[in-house]
């Protein structure tokens, strides 16, 4: 059984390690380790990879080091966030952007005389036209709510652990309400065809996924085009339910946020998404 990483969860693995590698592929685990490795002083080796790209980079493995939220202080606006799952990756691009991540890690460990780790740095690999760049990046905001002193000593987290990520992380550029677990559906909820005809059902995956494997009664509008049919939704929906649905129960539920920032208050939708609609009510609906 999988667990998500969580803010505790995290100052309790990284505690007994002098070295993290953060291969996660979603904004809020970025800044909850980031944010754990900084109250800890752990050097965080971070390597992300979508499409055909891939970044590296080392934070937090000295006093000028900048950490994740130094170089990215407010997260992406939800609709404009990819991960493998939902934007998908050409396969050895994780592969390329993992050796970079165990060399960096091993010359870290090791002390290599005369070795240049990627610290303040960042390499951008392009799979499409086979080419590397690196960039440099700033040194430790002295600002920065996890490693710094921000002007409103208030807003420093001194402990991850009491931090709102996910608000925070769906929250984007703009302030979007989130639901927590009690308010979602589980997803036999869904085996009520009846609550289904009558509801404006949902699935905001792309259109790829869509195609590929799909619930009766679900209509695609991918996340990415989502915040432009908001207007003729709400003057469509009316009093009907909204049920929303993605691969994971991810993308779904910055979904539910969007429509309730905007005011549409009657939408849901599905905890674990499909993956919990095969675990609990169709064991042969297709896994990928």
């Amino acid at each position: 059984m999988s667990t998500g990483v969580t803010a505790e969860l995290a100052l309790q693995l990284i505690s007994p390690f002098d070295i993290v590698l953060d291969c996660t592929d979603n904004v809020e685990s970025r800044y909850i380790i980031s944010d754990a490795c900084a109250a800890l002083r752990k050097p965080l080796v971070s390597g992300s990879a979508i499409g055909f790209e891939g970044q590296l980079s080392i934070y937090c493995d000295s006093e000028e080091s900048p950490c994740y939220r130094c170089i990215f202080p407010s997260p992406p606006p939800p609709e404009c966030v990819g991960s493998c799952d939902t934007a998908g990756v050409l396969g050895p691009v994780p592969g390329v952007i993992g050796t970079m991540q165990a060399v960096e890690a091993l010359k870290l460990a090791a002390e290599i005389e005369g070795a240049e780790v990627c610290a303040r740095r960042m390499v951008l690999y392009d799979g499409l036209s086979c080419e590397t760049r690196v960039i440099r990046l700033r040194s430790r905001s002295r600002t920065c709510r996890a490693c710094g002193n921000p002007e409103d000593i208030s807003q420093r987290i001194v402990n991850p652990a009491e931090f709102d990520y996910g608000s925070f992380t769906l929250a984007g550029s703009c302030a979007i309400q989130q639901s927590t677990d009690q308010d979602r559906l589980r997803a036999t909820a869904l085996m009520d065809k009846g609550r289904l005809k009558d509801a404006l059902c949902i699935d905001v995956r792309p259109k790829e996924q869509f195609d590929m494997c799909s619930i009766s009664g679900f209509q695609n509008i991918p996340l990415t085009k989502l915040s432009k049919e908001l207007i003729s939704i709400q003057s469509l929906v009316g009093e009907r339910e909204i049920i929303l649905i993605c691969r994971r129960g991810v993308d779904s539920a910055t979904a539910v946020s969007m429509m309730r920032n905007v005011g549409i208050e009657n939408a849901n939708d599905v905890v674990g998404g499909l993956d919990a609609w095969r675990q609990e009510c169709n064991p042969d609906f297709p896994m990928y």
